[in-house]
C-alpha cells in the first residue's frame, strides 16, 4: 500500500477517505513497533525523529494525524450507516476538507443522543435548558408612546431578583 501511495502521489491527489485507507495499512506495524519500544523500556522517540506512531502513520498518508483521525471517523460512520452519513463522506471527498464534515458528524451524533434520551418529567429535572424571565425593572420614558400603558406585571429590583435566587 505504501508503494502504491508513493507511485500515485505524484499522479493524483488522494481523497481524505483514500488517505484514511492508506493510513490503515501501516498502522498495525507501527503500533507493534511502538509497543515493543515501550516493553523494552526505551524512551519514546522525539517528534523530530519520527514522533508517535499516529504521526508516522499520518505522514505515510500525506496528512496530519488529526486530519487522518477525522477522516477515519467520517469514513467509518459512512460505512456503518451509509444512508445517514454517506453524504458527509461524499462532501469530504469532493472538497478534500475534513473539518466541516467531521463537525457535522459530531453534531448529528449529539442530536441523535439527545433525541434518544427520555425527557424528564416536570419537576424532576435535570433539564438541558432553563429559561427565566424575571420582572426586570425598566425606566418609563414619557416621550416614548410604547410606554403609555401600565406595567403588565409587578417589577422587582435587581437586588430582589438576586435575593430570590439564593
Amino acid at each position: 500500500m505504501l508503494g502504491e501511495y508513493a507511485e500515485n502521489t505524484f499522479c493524483m491527489q488522494f481523497t481524505p477517505s483514500e488517505c484514511a485507507d492508506i493510513a490503515d495499512a501501516p498502522e498495525p506495524i507501527e503500533r507493534a513497533l511502538a509497543r515493543e519500544r515501550q516493553l523494552a523500556g526505551k524512551p519514546p522517540e522525539k517528534f523530530s525523529e519520527g514522533g508517535e506512531a499516529r504521526h508516522k502513520i499520518a505522514k505515510a498518508a500525506g496528512k496530519s494525524a488529526p486530519s487522518v483521525a477525522k477522516a477515519r471517523a467520517v469514513r467509518d460512520a459512512a460505512k456503518a450507516e451509509p444512508e445517514k452519513f454517506g453524504k458527509l463522506q461524499a462532501d469530504m471527498d469532493r472538497t478534500g476538507r475534513v473539518d466541516g464534515p467531521f463537525k457535522r458528524l459530531k453534531v448529528m451524533r449529539q442530536a441523535t443522543a439527545i433525541c434518544a434520551e427520555q425527557p424528564p418529567l416536570p419537576g424532576q429535572g435535570p433539564y438541558r435548558v432553563l429559561v427565566a424571565d424575571p420582572p426586570w425593572p425598566y425606566e418609563i420614558r414619557k416621550d416614548d408612546p410604547s410606554h403609555r400603558a401600565t406595567h403588565p406585571f409587578p417589577q422587582m429590583s435587581i437586588a430582589q431578583i438576586c435575593a430570590r435566587q439564593s
